[in-house]
């Protein structure tokens, strides 16, 4: 046979073979191109649809919130539309239970939201201070308050609350009022959150996300 046919043919099918494997490779980057828009479209409407909800019903549903230090249940209450109503002794302890055994959905109950707040995050503010019953308590009373019970106990009869728990709990509601929703520091969220000092369960998407996403960013403002 002539070599230069040979040549020819070697060459036709050498480029042939090449064409072959750049068509599959191109296909396949263009399969995976399309694959990750849609991925990415997903994500960005599930991410939506989370917080059109969360900014739906997060002012309106029933919230449970509770303090704890590093496990052990301090306080808590559940926010409704119109108050905040502590936790029992009793319920404070069937939380604990529960939670303990990683029961969180039997944990979080009915409500829309469980948050979960760490002692510590309040540990790590400076200058805090609040006012009960016209008594004024700064921060080295204030972290006694939640989690000495002696301490509170003393106190709460000093201010003639007869329950020791809703004490903690009214202490527990005015650090969040006063530090956390009226902070003023739109940061605060998302870093303690990142820091693992708030919780929120169920945990969806759009949490998930904020543990990316820059601190100045409220998925949450309107």
């Amino acid at each position: 046979m002539n070599p230069l046919l040979i040549t020819i043919i070697i060459y036709v099918a050498v480029i042939l073979v090449v064409w072959w494997f750049v068509k599959k490779i191109i296909t396949a980057f263009f399969v995976a191109g399309i694959l990750l828009v849609l991925a990415v479209l997903a994500l960005g409407y599930m991410t939506y649809q989370d917080v059109r909800d969360l900014r739906e019903n997060m002012p309106t549903q029933n919230k449970l919130v509770i303090l704890m230090d590093q496990g052990r249940v301090l306080s808590g209450f559940t926010v409704t539309p119109a108050e905040a109503l502590p936790l029992t002794s009793g319920e404070l302890h069937a939380f604990e239970a529960l939670w303990s055994q990683d029961r969180k959905e039997e944990a979080q109950g009915e409500v829309y939201k469980l948050i979960i707040y760490e002692k510590a995050m309040f540990e790590g503010m400076d200058d805090l201070k609040i006012i009960v019953a016209g008594q004024s308590f700064e921060k080295q009373h204030i972290l006694q308050l939640l989690s000495d019970d002696a301490i509170l106990n003393a106190t709460s009869q000093e201010l003639f609350f007869e329950k020791p728990h809703e004490l903690r709990a009214y202490v527990f509601n005015e650090l969040i009022r006063i530090y956390v929703v009226g902070s003023g520091d739109p940061t605060l969220f998302a870093s303690q959150f990142r820091k693992g000092m708030i919780q929120i369960y169920p945990e969806t998407i759009i949490f998930k996300i904020m543990k990316y996403m820059p601190l100045n960013v409220n998925p949450f403002s309107n």
